[in-house]
């Protein structure tokens, strides 16, 4: 059919998944070359080839200038519009547009064959579409096999009640019955694309990656921490070292004056010897302190994705914590740099060794943990190391040593400072949602084995 008259032409999407398009045309030709092809002239003198099969519809364009029309021709173009919606669903609001449009020049013409029977037939179908299906078929939506069930029960039904609307009502029905059909394959709609199961597969597993890449940017463990040596006992080792130095000092002044004034040739050199002995024991032990000890072993090549995904699991995804977990201490130092973050000071902690990571080491039977913190621009590192032992009758013993830099610590200051990080473990389980009395079960070397009740 060909069109001279300004036209609005519907054409069909060139897949199922792409929604149907509405374009205004000033003319419509066919080409004698190729067989079901049709060139369409836009307005703008841009010309569209197209399969001759993708034109749902064609609907005249409201009359330009001072063109008259007939009542006739106005109610058929609104005929022809509402007819349209139901093919185009997705076409509604443009489509109601020109049907609002063409009705307000239908008000304007001669009242000639009563439009008032016409509308009110006009309204009881719609009454009746509105009953028969409450809400107009939306290709996005994911519909459960039960529902196009139902409205195609009331469209089957509103075909008996208006037989002379039964090709209105059959476009309407059209939807739905792919909609069954589709579900009865055993396809899934998503995003108005009905897919195969291994397609579903494949889009389900990339949003869901997209969504756990989404999750890990904004969701962020608690703080550790941030104290490594607090500010009380630094300064009470400070004072110390200081007192330290002053009787060193003190004892070497004296016995420079008992050689000197005295000439006493054995009190004088005891207390040079003992000045130098108090100095060179606070000397050396700075420099034990501030020593750096041999780095860990722990291999290289550690893959922070292993405690990311543990973390999608059971933080994002809300599944439960597993009952036998296996780390790799390079996994898990590589997600600690990654993850933690010390938290701030208080105003007050100015004289302080604050936390910059953490570092494990599984052995065969214990672990060592490394601390490194940051004083004065100098890197302090405390190190301990615990070690499961089994007595005569069997029984666990844990043994645990210390050391700042390369100086041992009493244990009371070790068993301390594992207390702190201790708790900041039990904060980060419950982070991760691991239920209480999660443990490491076995030590081995590379390897912690954790397992909860």
């Amino acid at each position: 059919m060909l069109l001279a008259a300004p036209s609005w032409v519907i054409l069909e999407g060139e897949r199922p998944e792409e929604p149907s398009e509405l374009i205004r045309v000033a003319k419509e030709k066919r080409q004698t070359s190729q067989k079901g092809i049709v060139v369409l002239e836009e307005q703008d003198g841009k010309t569209r080839t197209v399969a001759g099969g993708r034109i749902l519809a064609v609907i005249p364009a409201l009359p330009e200038g001072e063109a008259k029309i007939e009542r006739e021709e106005a109610v058929r173009a609104i005929n022809l519009l509402l007819e349209a919606k139901n093919k185009a669903p997705s076409l509604e609001k443009p489509l109601q547009e020109q049907v609002e449009k063409w009705k307000e020049l239908l008000d304007k013409m001669p009242n000639a064959n009563d439009p008032e029977a016409l509308a009110r037939a006009e309204d009881a179908f719609a009454r009746a579409v509105s009953a028969a299906i409450p809400g107009a078929y939306d290709p996005m939506e994911a519909y459960t096999p039960e529902q196009p069930e139902a409205r195609i029960s009331a469209l089957e039904k509103l075909k008996k009640e208006f037989p002379a609307r039964t090709a209105e009502i059959q476009q309407l029905l059209d939807p739905w019955e792919i909609e069954l059909r589709n579900l009865r394959e055993g396809r899934r709609k998503f995003e108005g694309r009905w897919l195969s199961s291994e397609e579903w597969e494949r889009e389900r597993g990339a949003r869901e990656s997209a969504a756990q890449e989404a999750f890990l940017k904004t969701i962020h463990p608690p703080d550790i921490s941030p104290i490594l040596i607090g500010q009380g006992t630094l300064l009470a080792s400070l004072a110390a070292a200081t007192v330290g130095i002053f009787f060193g000092i003190s004892f070497l002044f004296h016995g420079i004056l008992e050689l000197m004034r005295r000439r006493a040739w054995w009190k004088g050199p005891a207390w040079i010897l003992g000045g130098l002995l108090v100095v060179g024991l606070i000397g050396r032990g700075t420099g034990l302190a501030l020593a750096h000890p041999e780095p860990l072993d722990t291999g290289s090549g550690g893959n922070a994705s292993v405690l990311e995904e543990l973390m999608w699991e059971t933080v994002g995804q809300k599944k439960p914590f597993p009952r036998e977990l296996q780390l790799r201490d390079m996994d898990l130092n590589e997600w600690c740099k990654k993850r933690l973050q010390p938290g701030a000071l208080s105003l007050f902690e100015i004289l302080v060794v604050k936390v910059e990571g953490w570092k494990i080491q599984f052995l065969d039977g214990g672990l060592i943990l490394e601390r490194a913190g940051r004083l004065l621009g100098y890197t302090v590192i405390l190190r301990q190391e615990l070690i499961l032992q089994r007595n005569d009758k069997g029984e666990q013993i844990y043994r645990m040593e210390g050391s700042i830099g390369k100086m041992p610590l009493p244990p009371a200051v070790v068993f301390r400072s594992w207390s702190r990080w201790v708790e900041d473990v039990s904060r980060l389980a419950e982070f991760f949602s691991a239920p209480k009395g999660i443990r490491l079960e076995k030590f081995e070397k590379g390897r912690g084995t954790f397992s909860c009740p």
